[in-house]
């Protein structure tokens, strides 16, 4: 368990480098030796963290000296078949929402999000931040059509 919060923590940690200079607007470059080393100074595989990162559309490109982050080619017509036709909550009706009012609706989702485990919330919270304005502006005509605003 502590090897999986110290992996994660890894991960964040790269992110939010990444976030600081630049990323997603522009590409952001690492020297790629001191990466892994400091990879392995915190006993995490490097290579898990890049697979990490691409399974959340961020991608990298290694020369012999660096390592460019840059944000992952998404194809817009498989993206958005995604979104269609994969629910975030797969147990949940979002006819439930319906006849709530705002108070009822937040109180529930906040009892919801309290039931989630931090992988779930952390997949939800990258899901969303890697949209395209699009995708967002559709999410939110179908949780109008659904009557939640």
């Amino acid at each position: 368990m502590l090897e999986d919060k110290e992996y994660r923590k890894f991960v964040q940690t790269v992110i939010d480098n990444i976030k600081k200079n630049g990323f997603p607007q522009k590409k952001v470059s690492f020297p790629l030796e001191q990466m892994y080393e400091v990879a392995e100074k915190n006993n995490v595989s490097f290579n898990k963290v890049l697979e990490t990162l691409n399974s959340i559309q961020i991608d990298h490109e290694k020369t012999p000296d660096k390592i460019i982050f840059f944000p992952k080619k998404v194809d817009p017509a498989e993206s958005s078949s995604k979104i269609k036709n994969t629910p975030l909550m797969p147990d949940i009706d979002p006819s439930m929402f319906k006849d709530m009012d705002l108070s009822q609706l937040a109180s529930t989702a906040a009892n919801m999000m309290k039931n989630m485990n931090p992988k779930q919330l952390e997949n939800i919270k990258d899901m969303y931040s890697n949209m395209s304005d699009e995708q967002r502006a559709e999410i939110i005509e179908r949780a109008k059509k659904f009557g939640l605003f």
